[in-house]
């Protein structure tokens, strides 16, 4: 299965044209989870210096520019994320 799929591979990648970056991601959240994750999501922004709702806005920009930062386009115009 897998000499297939490398078969059907394109020949050449090119980074992601103009990926967005963490300081370019915004987002407005409402948010709800459970108590335990909570208080989690609350001692992480705390050791921070940051309100809960700022630190799961960073986290996702983060996370977001990161996965950018790793997604490669195929000849073939098919995307790839090189984790």
């Amino acid at each position: 299965m897998r000499l297939a799929l490398i078969a059907h591979m394109p020949e050449t990648w090119d980074p992601l044209p103009d990926p967005i970056l963490e300081e370019e991601v915004k987002i407005e959240l409402n948010w709800t989870a459970d108590g335990r994750t909570t208080r989690a999501i609350e001692r992480q922004a705390k050791l921070m210096g940051m309100t809960a709702n700022q630190y799961l806005t960073q986290a996702l920009a983060a996370a977001i520019s990161h996965d950018e930062s790793l997604t490669v386009v195929g000849s073939d115009g098919q995307l790839m994320a090189l984790c």
